[in-house]
C-alpha cells in the first residue's frame, strides 16, 4: 500500500485533481501540497546535484532495488496457494505439451531440475 500512497500523492501533487482544492473553495489559496517523499529523484538545485555526483532516476533506482533485495524478507505459501501454484504450472505445461513447444528432451530437463530442488 506504500506504493499506491506514494503515488496518490504524487498526483495529488501535480494538481491532477485527485483532492485537490477547487479554485471556488474558501481558502484554497492558503493551502498548499507538499510534493511526494520518493527515494527514486531528489530535490537538489543543479549545482548541488552537480557536486553531489550527477545521480540520474536510474541510479537512485538501482540503489532502492538493491536495498529491497538485500532487506526483503518472503513469506511462505499457504498449502492453498501452493496447490494453486502446481495447478496453474500443470495446465501450462500441458499446454505448451500439446502445442510441440516443449520438447521431450526440454521436459526430462526440467523434470530432472524439479526433483533436484525438492531435495
Amino acid at each position: 500500500m506504500i506504493v499506491l500512497d506514494k503515488i496518490k500523492a504524487f498526483f495529488k501533487w501535480c494538481g491532477k485533481g485527485i483532492g485537490f482544492p477547487k479554485p471556488e473553495t474558501k481558502g484554497a489559496e492558503k493551502k498548499a501540497a507538499k510534493p511526494p517523499e520518493t527515494k527514486a529523484v531528489d530535490s537538489l538545485t543543479y549545482p548541488e546535484w552537480m557536486q553531489t555526483g550527477k545521480k540520474t532516476c536510474l541510479d537512485y533506482d538501482k540503489s532502492r532495488m538493491e536495498e529491497i533485495l538485500a532487506t526483503h524478507k518472503t513469506m511462505p505459501l499457504t498449502p492453498g496457494q501452493e496447490e494453486d501454484v502446481e495447478r496453474i504450472l500443470d495446465e501450462a505445461r500441458s499446454y505448451y505439451r500439446k502445442k510441440g513447444l516443449i520438447s521431450e528432451e526440454e521436459m526430462i530437463t526440467y523434470r530432472k531440475s524439479i526433483k533436484q530442488s525438492e531435495i
